[in-house]
């Protein structure tokens, strides 16, 4: 599998990691995959970890993406979806934050780390970032 899901119910966020190479489909997967699990609560924020995958996507893939994701997360109640890269995928990131802020009344932002990342979603506490454990790469 190449995402992972991890549920962080006593902070109202939810942590969607990816790792290898990623294409459009997998993405399409995952994010079927949260919202059809049990935990899975409307009124959390989102922290999607890009960090440690190589995103093969065209940039129409990305306009295809984001209206997949504003489809997905209307019936949402997100308050906050931080999106954390790297470098490498930096670019994409930034065209796929643009594009989903001029359609969703959502407020996305992008970030290099998990510290950043958690301290926006409002989830800041060392102790928690500490136990989070990343996919193996």
């Amino acid at each position: 599998m190449k995402h992972r899901i991890k549920f962080h119910k006593e902070s109202g966020f939810i942590i969607l990691d990816y790792k290898g190479v990623i294409i459009f489909d997998d993405i399409k997967v995952s994010m079927i995959d949260l919202l059809e699990q049990a935990e899975f609560s409307r009124n959390s924020n989102i922290i999607i970890d890009f960090s440690n995958c190589a995103l093969n996507l065209k940039y129409a893939m990305v306009l295809e993406y984001a209206d997949f994701i504003k489809n997905s997360l209307k019936k949402s109640q997100f308050k906050k979806v931080a999106f954390l890269t790297n470098v490498v995928n930096e670019v994409l990131i930034a065209m796929l934050h643009y594009s989903l802020s001029i359609r969703l009344p959502i407020v996305f932002n992008t970030f290099s780390n998990m510290e950043a990342a958690f301290f926006w979603i409002g989830s800041f506490d060392k102790k928690r970032i500490a136990k989070f454990d990343r996919i193996d790469h």
